[in-house]
């Protein structure tokens, strides 16, 4: 195969995954799927990366995708060329040849713009089984210092913040839609009024028809947050039954408190709750403490604070997260009497 054969095939497969192929390009892709048993390896195995690449709802979709791929191309026989599945990528080990590493970039790349995944976003997305109920589950695991966007099954959107994970059982969307979060999510629900969404997080459950709202629920933070931007949230609470439920409307706060059972809502500016989303942190009347929590998450670091006063300190503003830690760490302070020592990835501030 000469240089220029190569380079069109190169074309013709990143056009065809990136859902930009002409029809032109479609007939020959279709030829070449026909009759280059080549070039049909190369098709397969571009198709593993890109299944292990997209999101849960391309993943689920797989199937009803790729009969409607290739009946745009009018290919007669797709069983004789249809891409393998990967049901456990994890699991799996994929060998391409050298020459297609630098190849595989140029997909890449362009996957990653349509799914409007930043290049430092990293999640890790696998399978499990639950022991319990023996029922499998797909769970998305974002580590510190990351962030990611994924779309369910439903074509609802879920955001997913530093330090988090959602889990979903794979009959997600079929009878019911269900989610378990532990962390923070920024949720765009389809809606579906069928078959309610629900969230689960440690302490309440959050039910919605379709709307948008931003969860925080840490396993190790005191308290759990529902901020709802549209729509309407039916808040219910897992261990305190003689709690009544909590209806919020557009632009309406709850803050649950774990150690005390005391839930409180408050009318806020909820377009702010979810700015992290863009790579900025809003608080409003909150501890150096609470803030430097956040900022452990997203830097992946620990913040000890030395002093006392300093922890209980409260401040409102936004801080512009793409910036270094310690250039963030000076603009809250403001008085300039912190003292900031890093040794490692650990940051300690006390005072001068």
């Amino acid at each position: 195969m000469d240089k220029m054969n190569a380079k069109k095939q190169e074309e013709l497969l990143t056009d065809y995954f990136t859902g930009n192929i002409s029809e032109n390009d479609a007939q020959e892709l279709k030829t070449l799927l026909k009759t280059d048993e080549a070039f049909q390896t190369k098709f397969n195995e571009m198709n593993k990366v890109y299944s292990i690449s997209v999101t849960p709802a391309v993943e689920y979709n797989k199937d009803e995708n790729f009969k409607k791929l290739m009946q745009r191309i009018a290919l007669s026989e797709p069983q004789t060329v249809k891409p393998e599945i990967i049901e456990k990528p994890e699991s799996k080990n994929i060998t391409l040849p050298s020459n297609w590493f630098k190849k595989l970039g140029r997909i890449a790349a362009i996957i990653a713009f349509m799914l409007t995944i930043s290049v430092s976003t990293f999640y890790i997305t696998r399978n499990i089984i639950a022991d319990k109920y023996n029922q499998n589950y797909t769970e998305t695991i974002v580590p510190l210092g990351s962030q990611t966007r994924i779309v369910l099954p439903d074509g609802s959107i879920a955001w997913l913040n530093a330090g988090s994970t959602l889990k979903y059982n794979q009959n997600f969307g079929t009878k019911t839609r269900e989610v378990i979060l532990k962390g923070e999510g920024y949720f765009e629900v389809t809606k579906d009024a069928s078959k309610p969404f629900l969230v689960r997080t440690n302490a309440l459950d959050i039910k919605v028809l379709g709307t948008v709202f931003d969860v925080v629920a840490y396993e190790e933070d005191a308290t759990v947050e529902v901020n709802l931007l549209r729509g309407a949230v039916h808040v219910s609470f897992q261990n305190n039954k003689n709690k009544s439920d909590v209806d919020l409307k557009p632009n309406e706060r709850l803050v649950f408190n774990k150690q005390t059972g005391n839930v409180n809502t408050s009318t806020i500016n909820a377009s702010r709750s979810a700015l992290w989303k863009t790579g900025r942190l809003y608080f409003e009347n909150e501890t150096v403490e609470q803030i430097t929590n956040k900022l452990e998450r997203k830097y992946n670091v620990t913040i000890c604070i030395d002093d006392r006063q300093i922890k209980k300190e409260t401040f409102t503003g936004s801080l512009n997260l793409n910036l270094p830690l310690r250039e963030v760490i000076s603009y809250i302070d403001v008085d300039k009497k912190f003292i900031f020592k890093q040794v490692g990835d650990t940051i300690r501030i006390d005072k001068k």
